[in-house]
């Protein structure tokens, strides 16, 4: 990582009391789990309801524990009415060894 970059945690530490994906003011916060977006509560929770958010988790779950990798950035967001490309879930699911159906 070049100095110029930083961590997930580095950017928790820089809420400035406005969503990084909506731009609205709030009062919480939480980091996405599609990017480093520090987000607010309605940004979240249309993240808990987008169809690639089980995948999401599964990929941040594995790059903690199959890679030890503690500031993956996340495979980006893909909007809420977007979808990950199956180039970059299959890239995943074979950096990862694992499989994935979409009854997960």
């Amino acid at each position: 990582m070049s100095e110029n970059e930083s961590t997930p945690w580095q950017q928790a530490e820089a809420w400035e009391g406005k969503c990084q994906r909506c731009g609205e003011e709030s009062v919480w916060h939480t980091m996405s789990w599609f990017n480093t977006e520090l987000i607010c509560d309605p940004c979240d929770k249309a993240e808990w309801v987008h169809p690639d958010f089980a995948f999401v988790k599964q990929v941040d779950f594995l790059y903690l524990t199959k890679k030890r990798e503690y500031n993956y950035p996340g495979p980006g967001w893909p909007g809420v009415d977007g979808r990950l490309s199956e180039e970059l879930k299959t890239a995943l699911q074979e950096e990862l060894e694992f499989e994935w159906g979409e009854e997960e």
